[in-house]
């Protein structure tokens, strides 16, 4: 009888450590699976963004370094220059045409230097000589070359003088803020329309040649495109300006 009373408590025992072990068991699995949650949580809190979309700052930061470096540059008839003729190698969307009276203008500032080389034989139109002060030309003028015009020379006195055309800074570009974003598409190569207005701080010469909607605020676009690294500005046509693409379509 002993014997049995004693088999009965060793079961008793063995069974209740069965059941504190299997409790522990599941409190350290409830633990674990809890820790583990908490870690995907606080994950998932600290992950990246997936969002592609192109926000104001983002654009902003690339338009800034894209135009940081980017003068507005125009040619100018130098040399010999005879007045109403090959206007058509200066003509810009961009700039007035510049005339005997503009000419004369930058002439009062320092600008340029006339010379007076008498009339044109067939329209009896001005024909004169237009150097740059050397100050002006290391500041300024950014190249020179034989103008492409058939008659690349005008003859007065007994002497010759070569037609050119000089490549002229008119200012540098700077921008003032972004006014609207369009999405199109989602995915890799979608694209982004970012309307935004730029200033012009204008040289001497930018103030005697560029168009007036050149002057103040000047309405722009960029077409921004989605690579596997970010967002780009387009190669082809990346950035226009408003107005100008308005005066292409007219002519």
């Amino acid at each position: 009888m002993k014997k049995l009373f004693k088999i009965n408590i060793w079961l008793t025992i063995i069974s209740l450590s069965f059941v504190l072990t299997l409790s522990s068991c599941s409190s350290d699995s409830s633990d674990s699976s809890d820790s583990s949650n908490s870690s995907n949580s606080s994950n998932s809190s600290n992950a990246p963004s997936s969002s592609n979309e192109l926000s104001r700052s983002q654009a902003k930061k690339i338009l800034e370094k894209t135009i940081a470096d980017k003068n507005k540059m125009a040619k100018i008839k130098s040399g010999a220059v005879v007045e109403n003729s090959d206007d058509y190698y200066t003509d810009s969307i961009y700039t007035k045409r510049v005339t005997l009276e503009i000419y004369r203008s930058m002439e009062k500032q320092g600008l340029v230097n006339l010379q007076d080389l008498g009339k044109e034989a067939y329209y009896n139109d001005p024909q004169y000589l237009v150097t740059f002060p050397d100050e002006v030309k290391n500041k300024y003028i950014k190249s020179t070359e034989v103008s492409p015009s058939p008659a690349k020379v005008v003859k007065y006195n007994g002497k010759t003088y070569t037609k050119e055309l000089s490549v002229v800074d008119l200012g540098k570009y700077s921008l003032k803020e972004i006014t609207g974003i369009r999405r199109e598409g989602e995915e890799m190569g979608a694209k982004a329309r970012v309307e935004f207005i730029m200033q012009l701080e204008k040289t001497p010469f930018g103030q005697f040649m560029l168009d007036d909607f050149m002057q103040g605020d000047i309405q722009a676009v960029a077409i921004f495109e989605k690579w596997d690294d970010g967002w780009r500005i387009a190669k082809e046509n990346g950035i226009y300006l408003v107005e100008a693409e308005k005066r292409k379509m007219l002519r």
